[in-house]
């Protein structure tokens, strides 16, 4: 996404859009038939999903696994609630969004507040600029975000080693009105890797399934450590 002339990343967009995953009207009903394995790697931009729901992208070295019984979002449905995301960012900045280069690996979701969000965008710090200083930038665009949209946020940064690969990690939590309760909570974790700034998101409302979701994170394996 550009802004001003200067490279603005598309991770802002694509935590908005989680959010947007369980607000989407499309999420009221999800009651619908079981995929097969057949089905779920047709909605796959990228990455292979093998029978025992292992999910491997070659181009970052990622494997991991998945729920079963999690539903894969459909192409059409990750199209339409991107658009929705571009033009909440577009109407903030006053500026169009390019997000041609962003390629969504896997999307999945237990029902409307517990999903899983995978993308990775090609990064060449030589062309845009030092890594760390870009998820800086992404950082307070999310926060810019949600400021926008009137949703009280409280953030948390840090760090966690994966397989042996250091991720940013910013964990954010979204209150009702008053802040008087949190309706949900999103971790966004962010690495550098083989010339990708690869990411891995998450959306909860419950322990038990932040811990399955947390699963799918920390249980990643990578081939490409750098």
């Amino acid at each position: 996404m550009r802004f001003i002339g200067k490279l603005v990343p598309m991770k802002p967009l694509i935590t908005f859009c989680l959010l947007l995953l369980f607000i989407a009207p499309a999420c009221n009903n999800l009651r619908k038939p079981k995929q097969t394995l057949e089905q779920k790697q047709k909605e796959l931009e990228a990455g292979k999903l093998d029978e025992k729901n292992i999910y491997t992208v070659k181009e970052v070295g990622w494997t991991t696994a998945l729920p079963r019984d999690w539903e894969v979002v459909t192409k059409r449905e990750n199209y339409e609630i991107t658009e929705k995301g571009k033009k909440a960012i577009e109407d903030m900045y006053g500026t169009k969004v390019n997000d041609s280069k962003l390629v969504s690996l896997v999307t999945i979701r237990k029902n409307m507040f517990n999903s899983f969000q995978s993308t990775m965008e090609p990064f060449d710090e030589k062309t845009d600029g030092d890594y760390d200083a870009h998820n800086i930038a992404v950082q307070e665009m999310i926060k810019d975000v949600y400021k926008e949209k009137g949703i009280p946020t409280d953030y948390t940064l840090g760090a966690v080693k994966i397989d042996g690969i250091m991720f940013d990690r910013l964990e954010i939590k979204l209150y009702s009105p008053g802040k008087k309760q949190i309706i949900l909570e999103q971790k966004v974790f962010s690495a550098y890797i083989n010339g990708y700034d690869f990411s891995m998101n998450i959306n909860f409302n419950n322990s038990p399934d932040e811990e399955k979701l947390m699963d799918i994170v920390m249980g990643s394996k990578f081939s490409i450590k750098k």
